[in-house]
Order: C-alpha cells, then sequence, then structure tokens
C-alpha cells in the first residue's frame, strides 16, 4: 500500500486557497478501480474522487487501484471543490508512484487548469 499527501496552501493579495488531502492505493488484483471517500465530509466527496480518477485516467499504468482517502483538511473560506480536485490529484500521484503532470496547475488569476 502507498501513501500520497498533498497540501495546497497559496495566499496572494487577491485570495487564498487551502486543501490538504491524505490517501492510501494499491493495487486492486480484482482489476476493479475503486475509491473509497467514506471518511471524507460529504460536501467534498465528489470533489475527492474527481481529482483521483484525473489521476489514474493520466497515469496509464496497467491495472486498477483500491483508493481510500485517510482525510481531508480545509477551512470554510479558502476551500473550493477546485482545490479539492488538484489536492487529491496531487495525492493520488504520489500513491500512484508517477510525477504530476506539471501543466495542472493553480494561475495566478485563480483558474485551475486540468488539460486533457
Amino acid at each position: 500500500m502507498a501513501a500520497g499527501e498533498y497540501k495546497l496552501a497559496v495566499g496572494r493579495a487577491t485570495g487564498c486557497a487551502y486543501a490538504h488531502v491524505r490517501l492510501e492505493a494499491e493495487e486492486a488484483p480484482d482489476g476493479i478501480f475503486s475509491v473509497d471517500a467514506e471518511a471524507v465530509e460529504p460536501w467534498w466527496r465528489e470533489a475527492a474522487v474527481v481529482g483521483v480518477r484525473y489521476a489514474a485516467d493520466k497515469c496509464r499504468k496497467p491495472g486498477a487501484f483500491r483508493v481510500s482517502f485517510t482525510w481531508i483538511r480545509t477551512t470554510h473560506v479558502d476551500t473550493n471543490q477546485m482545490a479539492v480536485i488538484f489536492a487529491a490529484y496531487h495525492a493520488a500521484c504520489e500513491a500512484f508512484g508517477i510525477p504530476p503532470d506539471e501543466r495542472v496547475r493553480l494561475r495566478p488569476d485563480w483558474v485551475y487548469e486540468f488539460p486533457k
């Protein structure tokens, strides 16, 4: 089992972004990709799963994974769905053992980029 963790903590004069994600991934012997987000607050679950699935689509490794979230830390003010997707993507890349795509980024104008 491999762990992945990523903290997005950006502060600029025009605002802040924060999301801290920890998850674990292991290869699934049954070949079925699954994500368990029960440890995540309901408001953030869908975003967390989207980030992991984006990473899985990009990694192109053979086999499937079982991914489970350990926790996600957020704030009421500085966290949004995109911040969670971004942090989950980076944590999943670490757990999958792949480098994150450097084109996945948070631009200075607060636009999150996720290339196809």
